[in-house]
């Protein structure tokens, strides 16, 4: 088999293998046990095996590639576009809140049929801005909104700037402040136009509680790029 078809197979049992693993924490937080923990360790015990054929010592060591994980649109109606990529387009509320620092409203959906399901598969980001900031400008330059930038994921943001920066693109506003968020951004000008994320982040999760409703009332709100639910005397 080719190098790079090895590669993909690794990638992939990684990948594979992260899922059976936050199944089996799921079914620990459920209580576990029974014939969904059997099957849990059984293709755990597969998927061990495979990686061993395939020269993989440990499927988890091995690292995901960089992939898009979602589109950042800017609107000017969040409850209207939440009801046109949730409940018309068939998109699932993950996660959002408002984002004091830059001064907008966010809902993340995402889709079936992505890699890893909820937790892995590409993301809509809905952006409303509830300020002047760079966002509004954004909205009012273009009337209507539209999408505004692209997020990808990837295992090692040093490594994947070092990369960019040799293929002679322009990395700027490099941010490491936040615990679990790592991001820098490529200039406009070497990305025929659009401005694109790239982040060193775990797989975005759905949030337990989380509606439109609830969003749209800001009992969000997002603490070091994490939604966390805002008590009601903090939002008095």
């Amino acid at each position: 088999m080719a190098e790079n078809g090895v590669g993909d197979l690794r990638a992939a049992t990684a990948q594979a293998w992260r899922a059976v693993e936050r199944m089996r924490a799921r079914l620990d937080d459920l209580g576990g046990g029974g014939v969904l923990g059997v099957l849990g360790e059984r293709i755990a015990a597969l998927l061990g095996e495979f990686a061993w054929e395939i020269g993989m010592v440990d499927p988890a060591e091995a690292p995901p590639g960089t992939r898009l994980d979602h589109v950042g649109i800017v609107v000017r109606d969040l409850r209207a576009a939440a009801t046109l990529y949730g409940d018309l387009l068939g998109g699932t509320l993950v996660t959002g809140g408002v984002h004091h620092g830059v001064g907008v409203r966010s809902m993340h959906f995402t889709y079936p049929g992505g890699p890893g399901g909820t937790s892995g598969g590409t993301k809509v980001e809905l952006l409303e801005p509830m300020r002047p900031g760079p966002i509004a400008r954004f909205l009012e330059a273009r009337g209507s909104g539209g999408m505004h930038h692209l997020t990808f994921f990837t295992p090692d943001l040093t490594n994947a700037i070092d990369d960019l920066a040799r293929g002679g693109l322009t990395v700027v506003d490099i941010d490491r402040s936040a615990p679990e968020w790592h991001e820098a951004y490529l200039s406009p000008r070497d990305t025929q136009g659009c401005l694109v994320q790239i982040a060193q982040s775990p797989d975005i999760e759905r949030v337990a509680g989380i509606t439109v409703d609830s969003v749209l009332r800001d009992e969000w709100e997002w603490r070091d790029h994490v939604p966390r639910r805002v008590t009601t005397e903090a939002r008095r």
